[in-house]
């Protein structure tokens, strides 16, 4: 029976950087029994580039669960990638799609479909997560490009549901068997030599020492790393911009070209090197809130390092709050 390694994010967590990673290396992955589909790489939306995801296979579910009638005879996209993998008959099949743990996606019905459409495969399901505060940092840095009208404090009392990755795991857990998930640790000290492609491999059993995978320069990870003082001036200008009488549509155009200009690579850079306290610090969190997101999880991510990755220390993340 094939085995499919079906990646799941999360996000941030260096998903982008590890598609194109799959995606250019793609025959000589396939040299060694590994097929990373083509099918569901093409279909996108104007907030992402084509290709290298398999994030259209998680929209055909999402958009597919209120309706009537037989779902699956509309999952064509599906079909596709299983036709492809029939065609070239692959040992292994590695398919990734953060938006298996994005915004909306936490709904076990979308898990039990994807279940229902892999049966005829043994399906493992492969995740990263990312320390709490780390993780709703750079999540929210992310989304400040897409038009979130709120300071960081806010954002994440209205998604920290994403950082509660046991609550995930569980959902998966209850429909794929434990025995199928594999929980890695977005961390370069546990990673397979710092590298988050060498460890992604090592997780799906493929040994890269053995083969001539390339990096290309075209791969480059999709970090969000933005000046602070940058995105505390975005969220004063909202602020600012909520009180003036503008129409709807033009307040928001506006206001995306106004922080495009600001998150601009070089302006954002520029702003960094700003005295500390003129206009606001850099921190987007404190030390302390960082500290009290961590404490609000500890429990859960004790959890954790005991039942999937068998740690009795209960330690699922190894780096200090002081290392950023």
């Amino acid at each position: 029976m094939t085995t499919i390694y079906l990646h799941i994010g999360m996000p941030k967590t260096g998903t982008t950087s590890l598609q194109k990673f799959l995606f250019y290396n793609r025959e000589k992955l396939l040299e060694k029994g590994y097929l990373y589909p083509i099918a569901g790489t093409n279909i996108t939306s104007n907030r992402e580039p084509k290709g290298y995801s398999h994030n259209s296979l998680v929209r055909v579910l999402n958009q597919n669960t209120n309706q009537k009638g037989d779902w699956i005879s509309r999952c064509e996209i599906w079909e596709e990638c299983k036709k492809e993998i029939k065609a070239i008959k692959p040992e292994k099949v590695i398919i990734s799609a953060e938006f298996f743990t994005g915004p909306g996606i936490y709904n076990q019905d979308i898990i039990a479909m994807t279940k229902k459409l892999l049966n005829d495969y043994d399906t493992k399901i492969v995740i990263y997560l990312r320390r709490q505060d780390e993780f709703l940092r750079s999540y929210y840095c992310y989304l400040i490009k897409f038009l979130i009208r709120t300071d960081i404090k806010e954002f994440i009392l209205q998604w920290k549901y994403m950082a509660d990755y046991y609550q995930t795991l569980e959902l998966w857990e209850n429909v794929f068997g434990l025995e199928n998930i594999i929980v890695k640790v977005f961390e370069k000290k546990q990673m397979k030599n710092s590298n988050l492609f060498h460890d992604f491999l090592a997780a799906v059993h493929l040994d890269n020492e053995k083969i001539d995978l390339k990096s290309s320069q075209k791969i480059r990870e999709n970090i969000s790393i933005y000046s602070g003082k940058a995105i505390k001036l975005i969220n004063l200008i909202d602020k600012v911009m909520q009180k003036i009488p503008f129409q709807v549509k033009k307040d928001r155009y506006e206001s995306y070209f106004i922080r495009r200009l600001i998150l601009n690579n070089t302006t954002s850079k520029l702003m960094s090197y700003l005295p500390t306290n003129f206009i606001c610090t850099e921190e987007l969190l404190s030390k302390q809130e960082r500290i009290n997101i961590l404490n609000e999880f500890e429990e859960s991510n004790g959890l954790i390092a005991r039942k999937y990755l068998g740690r009795e220390d209960g330690k699922l993340f190894y780096s200090s709050i002081d290392e950023l």
